[in-house]
């Protein structure tokens, strides 16, 4: 070979390499994300069955208005309107997103568990439509927390038919819209879900005395593990359909992971508890086939009927995901208590302004995704969820706009935590922020706000109103483009 040809062959394969680079780099997803019951309304409108949080609501569980009655999602953000949705991904454009997290209403689509509602389908088809007319990619979530009740009242994930009921499910979803969306996430938060906000709710509508703490003890969380084995199993059934139907895209599932730390003592037992509990559970089901065997003793020792075989753990495994959902918002301060249930005790908040979610700590949402990365063979890795709320003293009306200065420096330092782990080799491909607009924010209504847009819920209109946020995070996106994809 000549030395011109040698040159022109390495000057064309460097080129092609940084063209490489650069083409991932600008594939990165910036976005926002929801789910149905918190934005969409129209509970009993299109065909929609009763969810288990319509029912939920309308027992009274939720934050009250003041003077008033129970919130509850019938209206939420009215997104159920095309009219108004559009709208709002007129703003997501705006913003620079590439990207929108939504969740499916499983009672829009399939209202008793089994009949398939066509004007579901077709809701969800003129959405997804809308978004990708808009240059906005679907990140579709399959479940986000709410079922038909009747399933619910048939035992829900205690009942072992609930592995079919959301196969079944899953099946409708990925037929219906696998070729339309990139990218699905089988299961939102399970962990959180399962294990803390089912049963507290069940004891909170049954006016069980003590509802948090039962919510939190051994027992209650050993009986409760059969229900997330169930839904382990189920995200094997949904991943393991969706590989075998030939699509392009790829799905993962959604976890709420909180490093566990006790700041004053390292080799806390706690923190150690703590973490096997909330972060390793699932995890290391999904890559490893087995649950982290401390916290199965436990739950083996306090249920006779949690007994997962190996057959079991071996179909979860079959069902790993193709990327890991971060969905983080701060670290879990801990201690060692006996007097506690699974030994470890809570240290407050020593924040001088703290947030609803817990301390502001971007350095723990590094060095969570570099053990995850470490940890399980380097997953690929979304943040699903990550954000702030502070109250009423950080959302300040002034000139048309929402002033939340405190958010705005959240998210600007945790967006800096995930550029640091990535630059260290994390394969990171994207950042989703909770959430687009303040919206039904479960057990605690619409009080606690999240939004980068302010919703005026008592408007007819729904009024939106950005918030300094907004403006700050658009930026990031803006020069994040500019440096990385040579963006104008």
């Amino acid at each position: 070979m000549s030395k011109i040809k040698a040159f022109l062959s390495i000057s064309l394969l460097t080129f092609n390499v940084q063209a490489s680079i650069k083409d991932k780099q600008c594939d990165f997803l910036w976005g926002t994300a929801s789910s149905a019951y918190q934005v969409e309304g129209g509970w009993n409108v299109g065909g929609k069955g009763p969810s288990n949080w319509d029912y939920f609501t309308h027992q009274g569980i939720t934050q009250k208005i003041v003077g008033g009655e129970p919130q509850n999602g019938d209206v939420a953000t009215n997104q159920i309107s095309r009219e108004v949705y559009l709208k709002d991904i007129g703003l997501m454009k705006e913003l620079g997103a590439n990207s929108y997290r939504f969740s499916i209403s499983w009672a829009r689509v399939l209202p008793d568990g089994k009949t398939v509602n066509k004007e579901g389908i077709k809701y969800y088809k003129q959405l997804i439509a809308d978004l990708k007319a808009a240059g906005i990619k679907p990140v579709i979530t399959i479940y986000h927390w709410d079922m038909p009740l009747n399933l619910y009242q048939a035992g829900g994930w205690h009942n072992p038919n609930s592995v079919a009921w959301y196969k079944d499910y899953a099946k409708v979803v990925i037929d219906n819209f696998g070729k339309d969306a990139p990218y699905f996430i089988t299961f939102n938060e399970p962990e959180g879900e399962i294990f803390t906000l089912n049963p507290l709710v069940a004891y909170l509508i049954n006016k069980t005395p003590s509802p948090y703490e039962k919510a939190l003890s051994v027992e209650s969380r050993a009986q409760q593990a059969i229900a997330m084995h169930h839904l382990l199993l189920a995200n094997a059934e949904a991943v393991n359909y969706y590989h075998h139907s030939g699509l392009k895209g790829e799905i993962g599932i959604a976890l709420n992971l909180s490093p566990c730390v006790d700041p004053e003592n390292s080799n806390s037992l706690a923190a150690k508890t703590c973490n096997s509990l909330h972060n390793k559970w699932a995890l290391d089901a999904l890559y490893k086939g087995g649950y982290p065997i401390d916290i199965e003793t436990i739950y083996k020792n306090n249920s006779s009927d949690f007994d997962p075989t190996a057959e079991d753990m071996r179909k979860i495994k079959s069902g790993k995901p193709d990327f890991i959902g971060v969905n983080y918002y701060a670290p879990t301060l801990v201690k060692d208590d006996a007097s506690k249930p699974f030994g470890i005790g809570d240290r407050p908040n020593p924040d001088k302004d703290p947030s609803y979610n817990g301390p502001v700590r971007p350095e723990y949402l590094q060095s969570l995704l570099k053990d995850l990365s470490k940890n399980y063979s380097g997953p690929d890795i979304i943040i699903t969820e990550n954000g702030a709320g502070y109250g009423v003293n950080d959302e300040k009306s002034e000139s048309g706009i929402i002033l939340d200065p405190m958010r705005a420096g959240y998210i600007e330092k945790h967006v800096d935590a995930v550029m640091k782990a990535k630059k260290d080799g994390v394969n990171i491909k994207g950042y989703l922020y909770w959430s687009l607009l303040d919206n039904f924010e479960w057990l605690w209504g619409y009080q606690n706000k999240f939004g980068l847009i302010g919703v005026d819920f008592k408007s007819p209109e729904l009024n939106r109103i950005p918030k300094s946020s907004y403006y700050r995070y658009q930026a990031i996106i803006k020069d994040y483009k500019k440096n990385a994809c040579n963006a104008n």
